[in-house]
């Protein structure tokens, strides 16, 4: 059992204070074969102030009802982060001793067939550099891409993986918005071709607006060329658009953890165009 759970890829559970959206994910990652042979690390936010105690208390009780996992390593902060600092923490914590890692928040629901499919991507592609993401949620379209994966050039961060190698080139408080604001048609790009504000989000995080950290990851992978493998199904289902998360709101967003197997991987890495067009449509479109 020891080096089965060595070829898998540790998972984070980042949790605050949604003890029903916390039940949901666990009970969702127990349906997943993998999920009792896997290292576990939960990590579950402080309140940031009375008004909070009560849904934290509730959480951390959810995570001690039963027994969800034979063993895992559970860090309960008595201090409130913040959204970002608590999940770069985590992952930094985890890849100082691990190669990769697979990362989910508490307002996530997660097909029986995610961890299949998170630990075959990361050990597919542990060795290219250009793929810096494994994606599990993927956008609600009827993509047309052949095999049952897909690259695309920007990550996502509703279930997800990756590789030390590759978040060594995760910045945050570094990034300049002024490297993308000298060339127009970079911002452009990074805007995915004008279908959505991240340039705006990215100068937003910067000023301490909003509480990011994906937008910075973005920018790395978007620098470098980067890529991230999706499944053409999402096997991620995000609970959190009815409120509380960046895309609140956003029901074009929203799609279902199907019970959907990977069995085929793209060839080569190519971003497929038509897919890549349909997914700015979508993002342009008006709620």
């Amino acid at each position: 059992m020891q080096a089965q759970a060595q070829a898998l890829s540790p998972i984070a559970v980042f949790a605050f204070k949604r003890p029903d959206d916390t039940r949901r994910l666990l009970q969702s990652l127990c349906a997943n074969p993998q999920w009792e042979q896997s290292e576990v690390w939960v990590f579950c936010e402080g309140p940031r102030g009375p008004a909070d105690q009560a849904g934290v208390d509730a959480t951390r009780a959810v995570l001690r009802e039963q027994q969800w996992h034979p063993r895992w390593t559970l860090i309960e902060h008595t201090q409130n982060q913040g959204c970002a600092k608590s999940i770069l923490d985590g992952i930094a914590r985890v890849l100082a001793e691990r190669e990769s890692i697979i990362v989910l928040e508490d307002d996530l629901e997660v097909s029986a067939h995610f961890l299949a499919y998170m630990n075959e991507g990361l050990r597919r592609y542990a060795a290219e550099p250009r793929v810096m993401q494994v994606a599990g949620y993927t956008f609600p379209l009827a993509l047309q891409s052949p095999p049952d994966a897909l690259f695309l050039p920007f990550p996502n961060s509703w279930g997800w993986g990756t590789w030390r190698r590759a978040w060594a080139h995760m910045t945050r408080g570094s990034a300049n918005p002024r490297w993308l604001r000298a060339a127009p048609w970079r911002r452009w790009r990074f805007d995915m071709w004008g279908a959505y504000r991240y340039t705006e989000m990215l100068s937003q995080a910067q000023r301490d607006e909003i509480d990011a950290w994906d937008i910075y990851w973005y920018l790395a992978m978007f620098r470098l060329g980067g890529l991230a493998v999706y499944p053409a199904h999402s096997l991620v289902e995000n609970h959190g658009l009815a409120g509380g998360g960046t895309h609140q709101g956003d029901s074009r967003l929203a799609a279902t953890a199907k019970a959907f197997k990977v069995r085929t991987w793209p060839t080569g890495l190519r971003v497929h165009r038509a897919d890549l067009s349909k997914v700015r449509r979508l993002l342009r479109s008006p709620k």
